[in-house]
């Protein structure tokens, strides 16, 4: 078994209770004593795109020439290219 001090135990059930669904972020913060802004740091963010996105849309902004991707109706800015990529 680990050594681990009783507030790393506290934390680690706590972040595992929040993960599972059985804790709400205010609940954790609580149970932390900590701000609901300091347990949500660390998480991915619901807006990121996913890596094979990314490098989809980078594939083709460095393949495409610009004229090209505005004949296609498409904007040089990644969140144009998203709805385009995800339906394919």
């Amino acid at each position: 078994m680990e050594l681990r001090a009783e507030w790393q135990w506290k934390r680690w059930d706590a972040v595992a209770r929040l993960g599972a669904g059985k804790l709400t972020l205010q609940e954790a913060a609580r149970v932390l004593s900590l701000s609901v802004r300091q347990v949500h740091a660390g998480q991915v963010p619901v807006n990121k795109l996913r890596a094979v996105l990314r490098n989809r849309i980078l594939r083709l902004r460095r393949t495409k020439s610009a004229s090209e991707l505005s004949a296609a109706g498409a904007c040089l800015r990644y969140s144009c290219y998203v709805g385009e990529l995800q339906l394919k």
